[in-house]
């Protein structure tokens, strides 16, 4: 890849990750808590499996803090680290990040995740993981909206404005991949994010 290529790049990421905290210097610190819940992990599973999210606003950085999530099941309505992440990042973008560079490299800079391994999401082998609506990525999307919209709604103007119009939830789901976010390196995503390769 040119190096004219990674320069617009990195570009982006920090473009994106300034404009964000910006927007973040504007709104309250605070914090917010929300639950969501699985079921049906496999056949005749009747239990109740609940993801727990609190995410903590200070100044230019939010930090989404799941402690008091249940462990992981044995089914397949578990997901890792990386589906844990990918249902924060839409959430993010379409609620804070409307009129910003969608380039997660720099947004990941603005956020912290704190997550027990061996977690309904934020699994480990040999848990058994999924996808579509039945997967805890999705439960930690739904979870984390409730979250950012209850931080929007004590802002007068972003509870009305543009930057809460998906406040009631988002259908889109991340696939997260590739390096670190602390790392430089850009990263190329192929089939929607379900493989890929750093950039050379």
């Amino acid at each position: 890849m040119g190096r004219s290529v990674k320069t617009v790049m990195k570009r982006m990421m920090n473009d994106a990750e300034s404009q964000l905290r910006a927007k973040l210097r504007q709104l309250p610190d605070g914090d917010w808590s929300s639950v969501a819940h699985q079921d049906g992990a496999r056949a005749g599973d009747r239990n109740i499996h609940k993801i727990v999210v609190t995410m903590s606003k200070r100044d230019n950085q939010l930090s989404f803090d799941f402690a008091g999530t249940d462990p992981q099941v044995d089914g397949i309505i578990n997901c890792t680290l990386a589906g844990l992440s990918g249902g924060i990042l839409p959430i993010v973008l379409t609620m804070l990040c409307p009129d910003t560079p969608w380039a997660p490299g720099g947004i990941y800079r603005c956020i912290d995740i704190i997550s027990e391994p061996g977690t309904i999401n934020n699994c480990t082998f040999p848990a058994g993981i999924g996808k579509a609506s039945v997967n805890a990525a999705w439960a930690t999307q739904n979870a984390v909206s409730e979250t950012v919209a209850s931080m929007l709604n004590t802002h007068p103007e972003s509870a009305t404005g543009t930057h809460n119009t998906a406040r009631r939830g988002w259908s889109g789901l991340a696939n997260r991949g590739g390096p670190p976010a602390e790392s430089d390196r850009p990263w190329s995503p192929l089939a929607a994010g379900h493989a890929g390769r750093t950039a050379d």
